[in-house]
């Protein structure tokens, strides 16, 4: 915005009087309460009025400016708090652009053509000349020939020198335009190499496009060792391959060679290579013991080849390199700088003369003779900030529901706009200090800071945006706790960073808490739950299937309260300990938060009990649980065998009560880039396929974060010896994946070895789904935590145990005996693929509706939505989510089954047991056996 100053105002009667150059301070006042001035000399800027008030003040000539000014400030503050109408004022007013403004306008051009011109110069120019043409080192090979172009407009010379010197002799030849390349030359070499464990030996060649190179080895001392054979472009994939061997998309070839401890190896290279012609160059010099320097022509091309002569028979080469460098064509450069210049100043001056054309006609628009009311506070039609609807309103007056709608939309068109909903626009219109956080009820307008908008409350009783009488002030959209985070403090039995909600004033976030909290599920369908159920069964098209055997482990978990049952005593002592309490009624889910949870955990959690809802719609029973979002169990079954406490988690032991559910993770994890399951599976699973059986790294691999407070991922680390203990560890960081947006993290690029071992981290861990799934032997460490599909994984027939007692020893025990027993090693993880593809989303929605309808049955107590829980749908989710959590929300949107849920078993305790020691004593063999 433009700040202007008046050079004079109208009077009443039509004359004009000068203004004095004190204007800045008076007219900043000028903003909070409108004043109005005398015909005294000692004017200030604002309207002239034409009230009886002020008339009978210009009769006492008595008093000064200043008691006058501080008479009328008093007054007009009188009347703000005690009266419902604010004063009306007419005036006129004419504005004019002073000669400050435009010394301040040519201050302003010059600073940003400074440093426009600076940036320009450091960022284009230093970029070409230490960047894209700065020096660097290149390697040389046998017969080499490598083409340097160079633009002329930017560059003066090619020098070039050599770091080592040798008796090879590298040329460098000039050339008026690129030399054809068809000079083809044959030769064979002959490498004799002794690799030792855990290094690696290289030959460098540069070969132009066309070039093909043969090679053929062997080895004196073949085993079962893993030695490789790789073709790399450029070091850098060579070093990335070395780094992590899982990701070979980074070398052109690779192969497998078997060999023991210090392995000798013969390579012979055949190489058919292409060459620059050289033979009629207008600049030729030899690279030794001196500097070459090629100089460029402005006005036409050139060129530059680098050559370095072939191995002679007998004698080895040794790989050389040459410094690279260009002379700057400097006269460039500035020419560019000054042209630059120009053009920025062009642009600034016609920007410069739409401003003040702009400004003037603003000006005569402004000085209209118009007459307009001229409140105290802005009136509710101009107020673009204002709110036409509350929750009060929402519950008591229903016929107010499509004015919310529109009010709220509209604000929140307005907030998205850029300069016209300034930081002022969102302070208190009170005290012009803090931010606009409460609402009046029951109009809902939003203009006062908390502590103002109470004083008002408690002295006029009105509304001072539409004079409505209020029946209370509430702050609630600033209390709301919601799905994103808001006004929630991490659990105390689990501290983690605070959420921060980037780019939002508190204005803004209270404007969308009411929007998504009370406004987005008000048109949701007013069926009643027994309709929608036999209206979905009348479409039920395919036959009902019998549930997965581990689905009896729902009986398991639920058999402590078959005993004791679950009452609303039960459900508040587990509140305790619970992150959200979800209840769902009628086929509504209503959601009351505790604590926030890590991440997106709660949203994507409470987006599949939603998409629960609408797979099977009428079906879900009426129910009420508390759910904890983190990872370690904690309702002991000693503890608390008199009286158990019904809570839902992600895992559980042996030891607790905690009643597993599916994670979150089955929907999406947005933050380190991991889809819905489905799609995930199908992925890993396509991956798994790229390599046969006995292509994969017959070694133990191993991916992870291992900085979770993990004593077992610690002594891990110990075992990364491909050698010794016939494993590969491999760090995770995923602030560094993160920033290469998870490209060496696709789980699908991680089925390349046999054997893949899965080790909890805190406590359990997702990766367990995507490590079975790969399809090789999974190598699980004996876990302490389970989920709700793990329990159905049978040792030696989905996977391998390995005892986490002398860890090191027992992962080598397993590799050799899959090398051994390759055809039992590939069908056992190929068992474990099948379980994890068994395990679709399909089955998953039939275990979350068996789960929680078997525990509805348990309830002693009907279920009511709590007073202080917000209905959620997935719109209010959706509307909470930001971009790309709402992306991989909507990748998993499920719909209708045309198939009713799975059939459960019956409750067999006996045969769970029965499983609990069949498990037990397979993996005790197994651990004798190490």
């Amino acid at each position: 915005m433009l700040r202007s100053k008046p050079d004079s105002y109208k009077k009443a009667d039509g004359s004009e009087e000068p203004l004095s150059p004190r204007m800045d301070e008076q007219s900043n006042h000028s903003r909070d309460v409108p004043i109005a001035s005398t015909s005294n000399s000692n004017s200030i800027e604002g309207p002239l009025p034409s009230s009886p008030v002020h008339e009978e003040q210009e009769e006492e000539h008595g008093q000064s400016q200043d008691e006058d000014l501080q008479h009328r400030q008093h007054h007009h503050l009188h009347r703000r708090n005690h009266n419902h109408r604010p004063l009306g004022v007419s005036y006129r007013l004419s504005i004019s652009i002073s000669d400050a403004t435009s010394t301040n306008m040519r201050d302003d051009v010059w600073s940003c053509l400074i440093v426009l011109v600076t940036f320009w110069f450091f960022a284009a120019s230093m970029t070409l000349i230490l960047g894209f043409y700065g020096s660097e080192n290149l390697p040389l090979g046998p017969n080499c020939s490598r083409l340097i172009k160079a633009n002329p407009f930017f560059v003066q010379s090619i020098k070039v020198q050599e770091i080592d010197e040798s008796k090879h002799g590298p040329m460098l030849y000039g050339f008026y335009e690129p030399p054809p390349l068809d000079v083809e030359l044959k030769w064979s070499e002959t490498h004799i190499a002794f690799i030792q464990s855990s290094f690696h030996k290289e030959w460098q060649y540069f070969l132009n496009k066309g070039s093909e190179i043969d090679i053929s080895y062997s080895v004196k001392s073949p085993s079962s060792a893993p030695l490789s054979l790789i073709i790399a472009q450029g070091r850098e994939s060579l070093v990335e391959w070395i780094e992590d061997p899982s990701y070979p998309n980074t070398t052109l070839s690779w192969n497998i060679i078997h060999g023991n401890g210090e392995v000798e190896v013969q390579l012979n290279f055949t190489i058919k290579s292409f060459l620059y012609n050289t033979t009629w160059p207008y600049y030729k010099c030899s690279l030794g013991h001196q500097l070459c320097s090629l100089k460029l022509f402005l006005l036409r091309p050139s060129a530059a080849v680098l050559t370095s002569p072939g191995p002679e028979q007998g004698v080895p080469y040794s790989d050389g390199y040459v410094k690279l460098s260009y002379g700057p064509r400097w006269i460039t450069y500035f020419v560019g700088s000054g042209a630059t210049t120009v053009l920025i100043l062009l642009a600034l001056r016609i920007c410069n003369m739409f401003q003040l054309i702009s400004g003037d006609r603003t000006g005569l628009q402004a000085g209209e003779m118009e007459s307009e009311r001229a409140p105290l506070l802005s009136p509710k039609d101009d107020d673009l900030l204002s709110w036409g609807s509350s929750y009060d309103s929402l519950s008591h007056e229903e016929e107010e529901v499509d004015e919310w709608l529109a009010v709220a939309s509209l604000d929140g068109r307005l907030l998205k706009e850029g300069e016209s909903n300034s930081n002022s626009r969102r302070l208190c219109v009170i005290c012009f200090d803090a931010q606009r956080d409460c609402f009046f009820l029951p109009c809902g307008h939003c203009a006062t800071c908390f502590t103002c908008g109470t004083r008002i409350a408690e002295e006029a009783g009105a509304c001072p945006i539409c004079c409505r009488t209020m029946k209370k002030v509430d702050n609630f959209a600033s209390q709301t706790k919601t799905i994103a985070g808001h006004n929630l403090e991490p659990t105390p039995w689990h501290l983690f960073p605070l959420k921060t909600f980037h780019e939002e004033t508190r204005y803004a976030r209270a404007s969308k808490i009411i929007q998504c909290s009370y406004l987005t599920c008000q048109h949701s369908t007013s069926n009643s739950a027994p309709q929608r159920k036999l209206h979905y069964q009348s479409r039920l098209t395919r036959p009902v299937e019998e549930c997965p055997e581990f689905f009896r482990w729902i009986h398991y978990d639920l058999e402590p309260w078959a005993r004791s049952r679950i009452s609303l005593t039960h459900l508040m002592e587990a509140q305790k300990l619970a992150a959200f309490r979800v209840v769902i009624v009628g086929g509504k889910l209503y959601v009351d938060f505790y604590y926030a949870c890590v991440q997106s955990r709660a949203m994507f959690t409470v987006w599949g009990l939603l998409q629960l809802l609408r797979r099977y719609p009428g079906m879900v029973p009426d129910v009420d649980l508390m759910f904890e979002c983190m990872d370690k169990p904690s309702i002991n079954r000693t503890e608390h065998e008199a009286m158990p406490l019904p809570l839902f988690r992600y895992c559980t032991t042996p030891d607790h009560l905690d009643i597993p559910f599916p994670d979150w993770s089955f929907w999406g994890w947005p933050e380190i880039n991991l889809g819905a399951w489905d799609e995930e599976f199908r992925s890993i699973k396509q991956g798994s396929q790229a390599r046969s059986w006995p292509r994969k790294w017959p070694i133990a691999y191993w991916k992870g974060n291992p900085d979770v407070n993990s004593p077992i991922r610690t002594e891990l680390l110990q075992c990364n010896d491909t050698r010794q203990w016939r494993a590969q560890i491999m760090h995770q960081d995923w602030q560094e994946e993160a920033k290469d947006g998870f490209e060496k993290s696709k789980l699908s690029n991680q089925c390349n070895h046999r054997y893949k071992i899965y080790a909890e981290g805190y406590a359990w861990s997702v990766s367990l789904k995507y490590i079975v799934s790969c399809g090789s032997l999974s190598l699980i460490i004996s876990p302490e935590f389970e989920d709700f599909f793990s329990r159905g994984l049978m040792p030696k027939k989905n996977y391998w145990p390995v005892s986490r007692f002398d860890l090191c020893r027992s992962i080598k025990y397993a590799v050799e005996w899959g090398n051994a027993h390759p055809a039992e090693a590939e069908a056992m993880g190929r068992a474990g693929q099948d379980f994890m593809e068994s395990l679709s989303m399909d089955r998953i929605y039939d275990y979350m509706y068996h789960l929680i309808t078997e525990y509805s049955k348990l309830q002693d107590f009907k279920p009511v939505r709590p007073s202080s829980a917000q209905e959620v749908c997935a719109e209010s989710l959706l509307c909470f989510a930001d971009d790309k959590q709402r992306q991989f929300l909507k990748r998993s949107v499920s719909y209708p089954s045309q198939t009713p849920p799975c059939t459960l078993q019956p409750s067999d305790s006996n045969l769970i047991k029965s499983w609990i020691e069949m498990k037990r004593k397979i993996i005790k063999d197994v651990q004798d056996l190490v």
